[in-house]
């Protein structure tokens, strides 16, 4: 007798249950604007000249993300680079305060800003970029690309970056003054020529400081004559700036190589006068009108 056998599957079934979750994490990222930049930075000026700078910090992770934003220059040598190659300080400064620098590429020890972005959430920074006043330099635009940086507390190994350009503008500038004169103030002098005798020359400074080229527009009243008070008279006279003859017959215009003469810059001017055999005894006077630009 043959008895029969019955086979059965067993099938186990696994289920998973009460799984841990995953962990919680930081996701920050940064964005930085592309530019931040000075729009007139006057070299000859003193004080501090500032731009706001935009970042914004987005945590996309389901923890908060606690950490330093903090700033790196060495890709453009730790300054603002412009025409000629030359070089300009910056610093970048609190919000609150621009005496309180964040960041200065020249010194080691730089405390960037504390953040602390909630899972899900955003912060907008308004730090500030300083240039000091009163660098030398030539006109012209001057920038640097510069990294902004997010380390977080739980892997500072690890950073977040966004580039951020920072600039200055620096615009065309002359101040100006006459150095030997008789009298006067800033916006009208006198130049005494004393006893006139013909061939007399005269000589004063015209002081610079520039960051640029300068152009100075010289205009006479009477067309290069000094005329005698109660008419009856006049006598021609020549102009030169720094070496070169000024045409009193007409506005003429004399162009001068200063840039970056921030330090002072003096140009000679001389006068000298013409022939004065049939000129009547009394007093000759010009006024001469000098407007200094530069570009």
């Amino acid at each position: 007798m043959t008895k029969p056998f019955h086979f059965a599957s067993v099938v186990a079934a696994f289920a998973v249950a009460g799984a841990s979750p995953a962990l919680a994490e930081c996701a920050l990222t940064l964005s930085s604007g592309s530019t931040a930049a000075i729009a007139n930075y006057d070299a000859l000026a003193g004080g501090t000249f500032v731009a706001p700078i935009a970042i914004r910090a987005t945590n996309s992770g389901t923890s908060a993300c606690t950490g330093t934003i903090g700033f790196d220059a060495r890709r453009n040598n730790d300054r603002l680079r412009g025409p000629q190659n030359e070089t300009m300080a910056f610093q970048i400064a609190a919000e609150d305060s621009v005496s309180r620098t964040i960041f200065d590429p020249l010194t080691p020890q730089n405390a960037g800003l504390r953040v602390m972005v909630a899972a899900g959430g955003a912060i907008e920074l308004r730090p500030q970029l300083v240039v000091e006043g009163a660098q030398r330099g030539v006109s012209g635009r001057y920038d640097a690309q510069i990294d902004v940086l997010y380390r977080d507390d739980r892997a500072p190994q690890r950073a977040v970056t966004s580039a951020l350009t920072v600039a200055a503008n620096v615009v065309p500038s002359v101040q100006a003054n006459f150095v030997g004169l008789d009298g006067g103030a800033d916006s009208s002098a006198t130049l005494a020529l004393g006893e006139l005798s013909t061939g007399l020359k005269r000589s004063i400074g015209l002081q610079l400081r520039a960051n640029a080229d300068v152009d100075v527009t010289v205009t006479s009243q009477n067309r290069g004559r000094l005329v005698r008070d109660g008419g009856g008279g006049d006598i021609r006279y020549d102009l030169a700036i720094g070496g070169g003859q000024v045409n009193l017959q007409q506005i003429d215009q004399v162009k001068l190589r200063l840039a970056d003469s921030v330090r002072g810059n003096t140009q000679q001017m001389q006068i000298e006068v013409g022939n004065i055999d049939r000129a009547v005894a009394g007093t000759y006077r010009d006024t001469v009108t000098f407007r200094i630009s530069a570009r």
